[in-house]
């Protein structure tokens, strides 16, 4: 990232240096050109700077001629006037100042507008001596000293523009990044729920797992204790059985006997019978003689096969019980029958509780089944929700992303209430400021409305009362610089006396009906406009050249003064000649003084 960004900047960089060295080069051309061109318009403007100020001169003597002869009019117009009194008089008067106040207007327009141009002139004529050194003049110490500063300006503004590419290029990365915290946190939290909801749903098939590994332990023991007595169980069975063929055969052993040892005596009695029958008489006596040892002869053989066979039962019944004691298994031949019985009995409740266990077990297996689809149908309603949920978190995480920069602007503002609230509290001396709140930011933003509304009234009305006081000192400045004017010029005891006349006329029209409801207000503007005017054509008259900007000041405050006249002064229809008189008067009493 930081590989990459470098990468970024030093692209960034070759640009921005390609584009000031292009700009320097351009303003090298432009700079050539443009002191070429000034060279070629300097001359020309020399030459109508020339003309202009012969101009001035002849309308400077123009403008005296013509003032002369208006004084000269004047006395002689007013003389009439104080003599006559009559209407004659008045109309030629009246026409008299009609014609210089026309001549006066025209040399006054002309007058500005040539002052104007050559002010302008003026103003271009010291930019050209400035821009118009001669280029031959570069080994003086300023001119060094001139380059040795603007190469060091260049080089601080060159640094100044990369630092500013700089700064701009790190509140972009840092812009960035914080839109990828932002995108993180969003990421991170939605992982982080999505991790307690696994986590949850681990915990659970943990336990569920637990539970079923327990069951099946708890099912395989119980199966293997099953196992191990259906061995034992078929073990003695099998040991009973064959304990009982062995005594089935020994039974059916002793009953062959018998039955051979009934048939080998009736055959021998048949045998014998029938010899006997036979034999003749001769033989009787040998037959006496062999007949008693027959029958014990037979007597041995048969005594020595049977005891043979009784031996070899006696040994597989000894076997088949286990014991080598004639009692033992004597007693067990006895309790034969109850032993029967009680393994019968003991096999059927091992045949009933191998069915129980079967049932348990087949229960189990189904309680397993059942738990196994049962989470599966959880797991499906979890997919359900996640799927139902999954849309809702994005739209939350795109709502917050849109109206985040709005808890932003709302915690500036409610920081910005708070220092006001601070400094309005510190004004008013009371430096303990309470905390503005989320609940209370309403209370105290109305509260700081309420107290600078008060606060800006208070500063009006003491900017109203001192700018009273500054009119006051005006008009008493203004009456100081007439008396003091017309004590340097000296005038003449005609021309004040009219002046004074003027002057009375001038403020005893004020008492005329048509301006019985005017404001005093009205008659300080217009008075103040008056001498404003005569102060402004007495400077007009002086041969000395007047500054730019006391020409302006003064023209600005005249016509301000006039303005508010117009706005303010409204004459009645039935007195317009006698106001039309004062007028008259009054810029016949200017273009005098």
């Amino acid at each position: 990232m930081l590989r990459k960004l470098e990468q970024d900047y030093e692209r960034r960089k070759g640009e921005q240096m390609g584009d000031v060295r292009e700009k320097i080069r351009l303003l090298q051309i432009d700079r050539k050109s443009n002191i070429s061109s000034l060279e070629s318009n300097k001359h020309t403007n020399k030459e109508y700077i020339r003309e202009l100020k012969d101009e001035n001169m002849e309308l400077r003597k123009q403008l005296a001629e013509l003032k002369q002869n208006t004084s000269d009019t004047i006395s002689y117009t007013t003389a009439n006037t104080i003599g006559c009194r009559k209407a004659e008089g008045m109309e030629e008067l009246l026409k008299a100042l009609d014609r210089s106040r026309k001549q006066y207007d025209d040399m006054r327009h002309r007058v500005q507008a040539q002052t104007a141009l050559y002010e302008d002139l003026k103003d271009e004529f010291r930019d050209l001596e400035l821009d118009s050194k001669k280029p031959s003049i570069e080994d003086t110490p300023e001119v060094k000293k001139i380059r040795i500063f603007e190469c060091r300006l260049d080089k601080a503004m060159m640094k100044y523009n990369e630092a500013q590419n700089i700064c701009r290029t790190y509140r972009q990365i840092v812009k960035r990044l914080k839109e990828e915290r932002i995108a993180f946190d969003t990421q991170i939290s939605a992982i982080e729920k999505s991790m307690a909801c696994r986590d949850q749903d681990h915990e659970e098939l943990v336990l569920l797992h637990s539970d079923a590994t327990q069951s099946k332990e708890h099912t395989f023991q119980e199966l293997e204790k099953l196992k191990v007595k259906y061995e034992e169980e078929k073990r003695n069975r099998d040991q009973e059985l064959k304990g009982k063929q062995h005594i089935l055969k020994l039974h059916l052993v002793n009953s062959t006997d018998k039955e051979l040892d009934g048939f080998r005596e009736f055959k021998l009695e048949s045998s014998l019978e029938g010899v006997d029958n036979d034999i003749p008489s001769e033989k009787n006596s040998v037959h006496e003689q062999i007949s008693p040892e027959v029958p014990n002869c037979v007597n041995a053989h048969w005594g020595q096969n049977s005891a043979q066979e009784f031996l070899s039962a006696f040994r597989a019944m000894m076997e088949t019980i286990g014991s080598n004691n004639v009692d033992e298994a004597i007693e067990k031949l006895v309790d034969q029958e109850a032993t029967m019985k009680k393994l019968l009995k003991l096999l059927h409740e091992n045949e009933h509780r191998l069915l129980t266990l079967q049932q348990s077990n087949t229960d189990s297996e189904e309680r397993i089944r059942d738990k196994e689809l049962n989470h599966k149908a959880r797991r499906n309603v979890n997919g359900e929700h996640n799927q139902i949920y999954t849309p809702t978190l994005a739209m939350l995480e795109r709502v917050k992303a849109e109206y985040g920069h709005y808890d932003i602007l709302l915690t500036g503002i409610k920081a910005g209430v708070g220092h006001l609230v601070d400094q309005i509290r510190r004004v008013q001396g009371d430096n303990v400021g309470a905390r503005v709140t989320d609940e209370s930011v309403c209370d105290a933003i109305e509260w700081t409305q309420n107290v600078l509304t008060h606060m800006l009234s208070i500063i009006q009305n003491a900017r109203a009362n001192e700018q009273l006081n500054i009119d006051a000192e005006n008009e008493e400045s203004f009456s100081g610089d007439i008396a003091q004017f017309a004590h340097d010029l000296k005038v003449d005891d005609v021309t004040s006396a009219f002046l004074t006349q003027g002057v009375d006329i001038h403020h005893s029209s004020w008492n005329h009906p048509a301006f019985d409801g005017q404001h005093s207000e009205q008659r300080d503007n217009i008075a103040i406009s008056n001498r404003i005017g005569r102060s402004l054509a007495s400077e007009i008259e002086c041969e000395e050249a007047m500054s730019r900007d006391h020409i302006k000041s003064s023209s600005n405050q005249l016509i301000l003064a006039q303005r508010k006249t117009k706005e303010r002064i409204q004459v009645d229809p039935q007195n317009t000649y006698t106001s039309l008189l004062n007028r008259k008067t009054n810029s016949l009493t200017r273009q005098i003084v």
